[in-house]
């Protein structure tokens, strides 16, 4: 099977770098976006299978950029955000598949691998099968 490609879209350069490390040391093609309208961009001119995108960004942010991807394609697309609040998780259901909190707002320095071995990783290992 060919390489996966995934693209993470996060503004913060620290946590954009730490999750595309983690994806490209198990063999994942990797493109990187800081803003929404470069993830619309990307998705548009590139074989997706999975969107990791924040929601909170300059420009255009994740939700609307998650809309305007749905409106040609529907890669699956996971969240992540600093707005950990249930109603938050819930009014962006909608629009994307799994809600991941921003690990930098959760306090918790491990979330990066938790977020590739559980939602991401297990996602991605269904796909292979």
């Amino acid at each position: 099977m060919d390489r996966l490609h995934i693209l993470v879209v996060d503004d913060d350069t620290d946590i954009n770098r730490i999750i595309s490390e983690i994806l490209e040391q198990n063999g994942y093609e990797v493109y990187s976006a800081f803003d929404g309208d470069t993830a619309v961009q990307i998705a548009e001119n590139r074989l997706l299978h999975l969107i990791i995108m924040d929601v909170m960004m300059p420009k255009t942010n994740g939700l609307a950029a998650t809309m305007k991807i749905r409106e040609g394609n529907n890669i699956p697309i996971l969240m992540l955000s600093a707005k950990a609040e249930e109603s938050d998780r819930v009014s962006g259901k909608h629009r994307h598949d799994p809600y991941q909190p921003d690990p930098e707002q959760t306090g918790d320095q491990s979330e990066q691998t938790r977020i590739f071995k559980g939602g991401v990783g297990h996602w991605i290992q269904n796909r292979k099968k």
